[in-house]
């Protein structure tokens, strides 16, 4: 009797261990992890740690944590599985794609229960989703990587796609790929051995977020096909990696990193902003707006009001990289609306009673719009500029509720989304800046509908805002989004 206990105890100790080693002898296999620094324009924005993992059946997996955003993408050797992003741009939703072939699907959670889902037909089949946000957390790069096999005499052609620029499709392009070195690269500890390639997109890309020229991209790899270093053109954007502990990688540890810095002729952004002075007008209010967004600073904004001869206003916002100006009628009806890119190109909005026009670059789009209905197209960061066209309207000295009609871009057809918005008035308060002190009326906008836009999609959604008395926004906070624009200065 006691050798049964003894063999059946024996038996109980190896399933408990059995079960204790199962699952980690299946866990995935960390390949590596990584801390890196996201810099754009010289300004360090954050550090992410990134890490990249393989099961037992060939599946590799990279994740990573941007704030409160997490990011994951599942792929084998040649082909994107799924990618997951959970709480993307603060909205509190999870998205999910599911990739195959000749589809992308696309589902949005919120509080555990799916309330979109969307399929988007890739024209190319087998093309490969190199999908972009920003800040960006560089995983679909991971597995772009690991598809090269370009020389400096053979560059190779890859198809890719992205969102197109209307958020509507998938947009694809050839993606050139070319060796262009193997002279190493500068970390925070030194110069190590690196291979460096340029990946240039088609010069017809249309992408949300590749669209603007350039669109290059330069990457140094280690012999594991680790990112060790890249840097976009378009937006002066790198990812560096800050805890590289390769020893038999390294060239010179007595080299440190330095800010990377692409020949001119590769078309390296070097924007300045709009120049106001180039704008006629007496400055009637002058002063630096600062854009927060999850406790993290995005940029300072440059606002201005002009007022010309006519007694017209023009509202400016010139944000480094992009600038926005809103010019005014002399009955405050918005007349025009212009953004300036640093790459010199322009998209220009012209608004009639019942037509908005657009005029990009390489075409012009027309869409018929109610009459008195107010635009409010969703832009982050927003210089909220076009909210005045509404705003003006206001009587604030009187507390009451009004609703007004607002329209911004279909994310479902190339139209225009109408959508109700009720302001409600709580009353004048004080407001401080520096030395300068002045009036400020507070206002909630509450959203009414679902409107099938970008950007605006909750309804019930609010947002504070205060104006002065002329119609000027000095702050506007969104919660939904952990959103705040407040003016900091104020030099008129």
């Amino acid at each position: 009797m006691r050798f049964i206990l003894t063999v059946l105890s024996i038996l109980t100790l190896a399933l408990t261990l059995s079960a204790q080693e199962g699952p980690q002898e299946n866990a995935p296999k960390i390949l590596f992890e990584g801390d890196y620094l996201h810099r754009a324009g010289n300004n360090d924005l954050l550090t992410n740690k990134i890490s990249l993992a393989l099961d037992k059946d060939g599946i590799y997996s990279v994740s990573t944590q941007i704030d409160n955003d997490k990011f994951s993408l599942s792929f084998n050797k040649t082909a994107v599985i799924e990618y997951n992003c959970a709480g993307t741009n603060n909205s509190g939703f999870t998205l999910k794609a599911v990739f195959s072939p000749k589809l992308m699907s696309e589902t949005r959670f919120a509080a555990g229960e799916r309330i979109s889902r969307t399929d988007y037909d890739v024209t190319t089949e087998n093309a490969m989703p190199y999908l972009s946000s920003k800040p960006d957390p560089f995983c679909f790069t991971f597995f772009l990587v690991r598809q090269i096999n370009a020389t400096p005499e053979t560059p190779q052609v890859l198809t890719v796609y992205d969102m197109d620029s209307a958020m509507r499709c998938v947009f694809d392009c050839k993606l050139i790929i070319k060796l262009e070195d193997e002279n190493g690269i500068s970390l925070p500890n030194g110069k190590f051995k690196a291979k460096h390639y340029s990946l240039i997109p088609a010069p017809d890309i249309k992408t949300q977020t590749k669209k603007n020229k350039p669109s290059r991209v330069d990457i140094w790899l280690d012999n594991n096909l680790n990112i060790l270093r890249a840097y976009r053109y378009r937006d002066s954007y790198e990812l560096i990696l800050q805890d590289y502990a390769n020893t038999e990688g390294l060239i010179d540890a007595a080299e440190k990193m330095v800010s990377y810095k692409p020949p001119a002729e590769n078309g390296a952004l070097q924007g300045n902003g709009l120049d106001e002075q180039k704008i006629e007008g007496e400055i009637i209010f002058k002063g630096t707006i600062k854009h927060v967004a999850n406790n993290r600073e995005i940029v300072k904004e440059k606002f201005c009001v002009k007022k010309q001869q006519d007694g017209s206003l023009v509202y400016i916002a010139d944000m480094g990289k992009m600038a926005h100006t809103a010019w005014f009628d002399k009955n405050d009806s918005l007349i025009k609306y212009d953004i300036h890119l640093d790459n010199g190109n322009l998209v220009e909005h012209a608004f009639a009673k019942d037509t908005v026009k657009i005029t990009l670059t390489d075409k012009e789009l027309e869409y018929p719009v109610k009459e008195g209905t107010f635009p409010d197209f969703g832009i982050r960061p927003d210089p909220f500029l076009l909210q005045v066209s509404f705003l003006k309207k206001i009587d604030c000295a009187k507390n009451t509720s009004e609703e007004y009609t607002l329209f911004d871009r279909s994310r479902k057809s190339d139209s225009m989304c109408e959508y109700k918005v009720k302001i409600q008035k709580i009353g004048e308060e004080d407001f401080s800046v520096g030395n300068m002190k002045f009036k400020a009326f507070h206002l909630i906008l509450e959203q009414l509908d679902n409107p099938e836009t970008f950007v605006k999609r909750d309804k019930g959604a609010k947002m504070d805002l205060w104006i002065t008395p002329e119609g000027i926004p000095v702050r506007f906070v969104r919660p939904s989004e952990k959103y705040e624009a407040i003016l900091i200065e104020r030099e008129k």
